[in-house]
């Protein structure tokens, strides 16, 4: 039998910590240099988390930590999976826990971030203004919100 991804709060800053470490570290960001944007944004994404206003999320699957999600006021300002365990279901299985507590809930994806924005898609996301993506400040991120005529989960 194969192992069930379990989706679970983070248990504190020290895993957090190393979550952004393993996000940070991985093979994609190996290819793409973060750029001063991203690492400005990333500064602000650890302000938002240590200063409690966001809730991080952990998949895990037999004990080995497969991706994390985090989630502020109904929106996703970060998903990420390691690639050797993408496909397998722990994406989908943190945008569904955030759509249980949020059915409005919004996502943000880098502009350049093809398969992320496609995840989404496939996901049942559109841009919210359809025909002209909403920008975020720092005109890199879409900012991509739920269909109406989603099917469920």
């Amino acid at each position: 039998m194969n192992p069930v991804t379990v989706i679970r709060p983070c248990t504190g800053t020290g895993e957090i910590c190393a979550l952004l470490e393993l996000w940070r570290s991985s093979k994609d960001n190996e290819r793409e240099l973060l750029s001063v944007t991203d690492i400005d944004w990333l500064a602000h994404l650890v302000e938002v988390v240590f200063g409690d206003s966001a809730r991080v999320l952990v998949a895990d699957r037999a004990a080995v930590t497969e991706g994390f999600m985090v989630l502020e006021a109904g929106r996703v300002l970060l998903l990420w999976v390691r690639p050797e365990a993408r496909g397998m279901g722990a994406g989908t299985r943190l945008l569904g826990w955030a759509l249980c507590k949020y059915p409005d809930l919004l996502v943000e994806v880098k502009r350049h971030n093809l398969r992320g924005i496609e995840f989404c898609r496939v996901q049942g996301f559109v841009p919210v203004a359809p025909g002209t993506p909403w920008r975020h400040a720092d005109g890199q991120r879409l900012l991509l919100g739920l269909r109406d005529d989603r099917m469920g989960p």
